[in-house]
C-alpha cells in the first residue's frame, strides 16, 4: 500500500526531531576569562541557574584573582580573602558578608558535584574587578588588577593600611580614613534607597581637614560631574569648625542626587546611588 507524502511526513518528523534534540539543546559551555586568561574547570564547570545567573566554582576563579580560600564545615560558610578584603558566603543563602557589611546576592551560593558555586558576578566585584557578560558567546570577562578596593556603586575605594573598618546600625560598612574621613553605607526611605555618607570630620581635634577635603573631592569626581563637584566643594567650605552650620543643600547630577548639610559637628555629604 503506498503511503501518501503527508502520512510519510509524521512518521518521519519525529524521528528527525529525536536526533536533533539533543544537539539543538546542547547550549555552549560558559566560558570564564580573568585578564585575558581562560580558566580551566577540570571537573564541573560554570553554569546558569534557574535564576538565569551564572554560578561557578568558587576556588578556581577566586585564586585567579590572588584570592585565598578557606572552607568552614560547622557553618557551611566559604570565605575569600585578599589582602584586608575578606568575604564569607554561606551555602543556600543569599545574605553574604564583605568586611562585616551584609550584602545580599541574586542567588544563594550550592553545593554541586561535591564543589562550591558561587555567583560570578558577586565574587569579582567583592573585590574590586569589574565583570562583562557576552551573551552572544557565554563569556563571562573579568578585569582585575588584585588591588584592595571596596566597591559601593559605581564608587571605589582603595582600601589602605591605616583605614579602620566598622559595623554601623544598618548592617553596612563604615570606613574611617586616617585622615579623619569617613565613609559610610546606608539604606534609607521607604524604598531602601542606597547612600553613601561623606563625612568631613571638623569636630574632632587633630584630624587633617584639608586632606579630608581632598579626598572627598576625588571620590565625588569618580561619578559627579566635575562642575556640580566644584560647587559642591565651594558651598562647604564655609565650614571648618565645629560651630559654624551650612543650610542642607541639594544637587544633581545625571543619576546621582546629592545634598550637602553641616550643623553642629560633622560635614555631610550624602549621595544617593
Amino acid at each position: 500500500m503506498k503511503l501518501t507524502a503527508r502520512l510519510m511526513l509524521i512518521m518521519v518528523l519525529p524521528i528527525m526531531l529525536f536526533f536533533q534534540a539533543p544537539e539543538a539543546a546542547a547550549a555552549e559551555p560558559i566560558r570564564v576569562f580573568v585578564n585575558d586568561i581562560e580558566l580551566v574547570f577540570h571537573d564541573t564547570g560554570p553554569f546558569t541557574d534557574s535564576n538565569g545567573r551564572t554560578l561557578v566554582p568558587v576556588r578556581v576563579v577566586a585564586e585567579a584573582m590572588g584570592c585565598d580560600v578557606d572552607w568552614d564545615s560547622a557553618t557551611n560558610t566559604v570565605i575569600l580573602t585578599r589582602g584586608r578584603l575578606v568575604a564569607e558566603l554561606t551555602i543556600g543563602k543569599k545574605e553574604v558578608s564583605v568586611l562585616g557589611a551584609r550584602r545580599t546576592m541574586n542567588t544563594a551560593a550550592i553545593i554541586r558535584d561535591r564543589r562550591t558555586f558561587v555567583p560570578v558576578r558577586f565574587v569579582a566585584e567583592a573585590f574590586g574587578a569589574v565583570v562583562i557578560w557576552e551573551n552572544d558567546t557565554r563569556t563571562v570577562r573579568i578585569t582585575d588588577d588584585e588591588s584592595e578596593i571596596y566597591r559601593l556603586g559605581e564608587f571605589v575605594w582603595d582600601i589602605e593600611e591605616t583605614d579602620t573598618f566598622e559595623g554601623n546600625s544598618d548592617g553596612f560598612l563604615t570606613i574611617i580614613k586616617e585622615s579623619g574621613l569617613v565613609l559610610d553605607e546606608r539604606r534609607v526611605g521607604d524604598d531602601q534607597s542606597a547612600v553613601m555618607v561623606i563625612g568631613i570630620t571638623v569636630d574632632i581635634p587633630g584630624k587633617d581637614i584639608k586632606k579630608q577635603r581632598e579626598e572627598a573631592d576625588a571620590l565625588l569626581r569618580q561619578r559627579i560631574d566635575s562642575d556640580i563637584v566644584d560647587e559642591i566643594m565651594k558651598y562647604i567650605a564655609a565650614k571648618d569648625d565645629e560651630a559654624t552650620v551650612i543650610e542642607r543643600k541639594y544637587f544633581r547630577s545625571g543619576e546621582y542626587r546629592i545634598y550637602a548639610t553641616g550643623y553642629i559637628g560633622p560635614i555631610e555629604l550624602y549621595i544617593y546611588l
